[in-house]
């Protein structure tokens, strides 16, 4: 599965983040959009970014995410030449949790009452990808 990231913005970090569009391979002359990805917390003397990332749950667990994650890897290397991503995921986030690890991303810290969520804070790990 082959995805193609597309932004409506050349000025990448004209909002201090940049949001992408992923549209599958097959279906770009539809503009068939999957879902999307964003980079925020953009650091340019340290040349990261965090990362989120949404597919459109009737496409979920189809390999989309997984896709997703490869092209944005490959986006920050060779276009925006970031040095690291990082993502924090909830520690109930199973899901996520996977994605990610499978994704090449090592869990490298527990933030403690890091999300409020309802009134509550939750506890999530911070992820993070150097890439190459």
């Amino acid at each position: 599965m082959s995805i193609i990231l597309k932004s409506t913005s050349s000025d990448y970090w004209s909002k201090g983040r940049l949001s992408l569009a992923a549209v599958t391979e097959e279906t770009v002359m539809d503009s068939a959009i999957v879902g999307c990805i964003d980079l925020y917390d953009y650091d340019p003397l340290h040349q990261r970014a965090a990362v989120g990332i949404a597919v459109l749950p009737q496409l979920r667990q189809q390999g989309y995410a997984t896709a997703m994650l490869r092209a944005l890897s490959v986006f920050c290397t060779h276009t925006i030449s970031l040095h690291q991503l990082y993502a924090d995921i909830l520690t109930s986030n199973i899901v996520s949790l996977h994605l990610f690890q499978q994704s090449g991303y090592q869990r490298c810290a527990l933030m403690r009452d890091w999300i409020c969520q309802e009134g509550r804070y939750l506890d999530a790990y911070r992820y993070q990808l150097i890439l190459q």
